[in-house]
């Protein structure tokens, strides 16, 4: 998989799906960090976070499966 088709995953997932990620993963926030650039509770990015992570993997787990793979 590509940084490019990693980054159409990211585009296709809600605002609310592609911040947590984005602030724990790439900016390096822990849970607490987020939570409060955010304005939510710590629970709030806790359960986001594999959530948002569920949904970048299943468009390509879905295509592996099918056979046509990014």
């Amino acid at each position: 998989m590509t940084a490019a088709t990693r980054v159409d995953d990211a585009r296709r997932l809600r605002r609310q799906d592609r911040e947590v990620p984005a602030l724990c993963g790439c900016e390096g926030l822990d849970h607490r960090q987020a939570a409060k650039a955010l304005g939510v509770s710590v629970g709030t990015v806790r359960s986001r976070l594999p959530r948002a992570r569920a949904r970048l993997r299943a468009p390509s787990e879905e295509a592996d499966a099918h056979g046509t793979g990014r």
